[in-house]
């Protein structure tokens, strides 16, 4: 409900709003006794704009220690959007007006999704080898500038990720639950495990990706990934975007699952990255 609230004015990218969920996100995950690798307002970044204006946005970075001596120097990356949909400014009947788009969904509760992940990941990670990164990216909106800074102008151990779990608008799993994996065999494959155990919901293995989003910054680097999302909404983009439409039962259950599926992919072989090798799951 903070994330989603109004006087965030949508956290769209570069805005206050967006800073204030930063510091909120740092504040929880430090509350769990997890460590910042970022300053506690984000790790800051601009973007030049047409304008000439520079906009500042901010990434969110902390980790969760592997135990495997191997190992937990090789990362798993969970992240989710810090930025919302913001303002939509628009003219009635000659007058200029503006409507706030609280984002509940796109995506505060990816957000919220990311930060019980976090808890209780933190809480079982002597079930983890590899150690898990949790990301909020700033400025998703703006062609994934936060995930590409990260990865390319602030994170020094890029090679040592192995894999990412994306997560964005998980909030209305009534209208589906969907994993999108550029059809990579061993990111499948752990679906497919999961698959023959008792599961709380089981996501629908897509070849088609539902939305864009910050995975994609992942595979330019031929990092593999897995997207879970309940896909597009009706609300979305609108200002009937509220907590009122979030199915609170069905994202506890979601989050289950992606907590197992990372708990197997941190503790697993390191996934190749062949996009475009389908596994056969339907």
């Amino acid at each position: 409900s903070y994330l989603s609230a109004v006087s965030l004015e949508g956290r769209q990218a570069g805005s206050e709003g967006e800073t204030l969920a930063a510091e909120y996100v740092g504040t929880k995950l430090q509350a769990y006794g997890i460590t910042l690798l970022s300053p506690e307002g984000g790790d800051i970044f601009g973007i030049s704009q047409e304008n000439g204006d520079t906009l500042v946005s901010r990434n969110l970075v902390a980790c969760i220690p592997g135990y495997d001596k191997t190992l937990r120097d090789n990362y798993i990356v969970i992240g989710a959007r810090l930025d919302g949909p913001g303002v939509l400014n628009y003219t009635l009947n000659g007058e200029a007006k503006s409507r706030v788009l609280p984002g509940a969904n796109g995506n505060a509760s990816g957000l919220a999704m990311l930060l019980e992940l976090a808890r209780r990941l933190s809480q079982t990670s002597l079930m983890l080898k590899r150690s898990v990164l949790i990301v909020a990216f700033g400025a998703s909106s703006r062609m994934n500038a936060g995930s590409w800074y990260f990865l390319n102008r602030s994170f020094p151990d890029v090679p040592r990720i192995d894999a990412m779990i994306n997560l964005d608008m998980v909030g209305t799993a009534s209208s589906g639950f969907y994993a999108y994996t550029s059809s990579n065999r061993d990111m499948n494959a752990i679906l497919n495990q999961l698959d023959q155990s008792l599961q709380p919901i089981k996501p629908k293995l897509v070849s088609l990706e539902p939305v864009g989003s910050d995975h994609r910054s992942f595979y330019d680097k031929r990092i593999p990934s897995v997207f879970f999302t309940t896909g597009r909404y009706p609300e979305y983009n609108t200002g009937e975007d509220t907590a009122s439409i979030i199915e609170y039962d069905d994202m506890e259950r979601e989050m289950e699952y992606v907590y197992n599926y990372t708990v197997a992919l941190a503790s697993g072989d390191k996934p190749a990255f062949d996009p475009g090798e389908a596994s056969g799951r339907d």
